[in-house]
């Protein structure tokens, strides 16, 4: 499954389920295991998030980080409820037609610019998504991926996720 690596201690590893199977659709348990025992010993706690593949087979669709504390995520999307590490974020949640056709759970946050606000790509075609990021004090901005999340692709997809430091 995807990971996902909401701050400097958890990692999530996404699981996704068809209803109707016992097995994971988007994942592999000893994948998993390996993955976890060699992220353990560098201070991760690594986290199984079970997710329903109704609304993607991938996890970046499933979970979007759009700052600090900010997701978005399709309702219902957790078999679980919210993962643990993130309990106390404020999720956007997107319908089915924002995260499986226009792709707004697949994100990029580009982190603070000068003036210290946080920024996050988003789809062109998602404005509510985007309203109602900048409700939150993100910076939303919008970049045509139409085509790529009809390929089952996003902005997170087509790019490099770096950690930048400038």
């Amino acid at each position: 499954g995807d990971t996902r690596f909401p701050d400097e201690k958890n990692i999530l590893v996404g699981y996704g389920y068809t209803k109707g199977h016992d097995e994971p659709a988007a994942a592999n348990q000893l994948g998993y295991e390996v993955f976890k025992r060699m992220m353990e010993p560098f201070g991760y706690n690594v986290h199984q998030v079970r997710y329903d593949t109704q609304f993607s087979f991938h996890f970046d669709y499933i979970l979007g980080f759009c700052a600090p504390g900010v997701a978005t995520s399709p309702k219902g999307a957790f078999l679980d409820g919210i993962p643990e590490p993130l309990k106390d974020w404020d999720f956007i949640w997107l319908d089915r037609d924002e995260t499986a056709i226009h792709g707004a759970g697949n994100l990029v946050p580009l982190g603070p610019d000068s003036s210290g606000k946080h920024r996050v790509l988003v789809p062109a075609k998602t404005p509510r998504v985007a309203e109602e990021i900048e409700k939150r004090g993100v910076r939303a901005i919008p970049v045509e991926v139409e085509l790529g999340a009809r390929n089952g692709g996003g902005i997170r997809c087509a790019s490099l996720v770096t950690n930048r430091d400038d």
